[in-house]
């Protein structure tokens, strides 16, 4: 490979990059001017940087994702906050139930706390399916047509 030609391919790739100043460019117009071939090779390296810069730019996600995004976590949450609340309680009350039944035959009104504790989780879990299923029903268009 010539010298000529090794120059012009680095000058071909800082002028596509926009890297060049005006004496590079001046100096890459030059050898186009030399070799018509050249601007073709141009051209052609022009086509593969646009057709991969266009590939590598990613999508932007539709309005929509995000909020799908948001409702997921938020469901997430309250049925991760659900379910611990339910299985403190239940561990809680087990626990309790244990001592209490070796210790005396029936337990304070502390008993009471213990047992909301876990329904106060099942009924956290049973609201945020309600309200998924009702959101669902809202915008999924598919729910009549495809039974789960």
């Amino acid at each position: 490979m010539s010298d000529t030609q090794e120059e012009f391919e680095v000058l071909a790739s800082g002028f596509i990059d926009g890297e060049l100043d005006d004496t590079q460019r001046r100096r890459l117009e030059a050898l186009l001017a030399e070799a018509p071939s050249r601007q073709h090779e141009l051209d052609a390296l022009r086509r593969i940087a646009s057709g991969t810069t266009a590939l590598l730019r990613p999508d932007e996600p539709p309005d929509a994702d995000f909020d799908t995004f948001l409702d997921d976590v938020y469901n997430r949450m309250e049925r991760s906050t659900g379910w611990w609340i339910l299985v403190l309680g239940a561990v809680a009350l087990g626990v309790y139930g244990v001592f209490a039944f070796v210790t005396e035959p029936w337990g304070p009104a502390f008993l009471k706390v213990l047992v909301a504790t876990p329904v106060a989780g099942l009924g956290i879990l049973f609201l945020s399916v309600l309200r998924n299923r009702l959101h669902t029903l809202k915008t999924d268009r598919y729910e009549r047509e495809v039974h789960r």
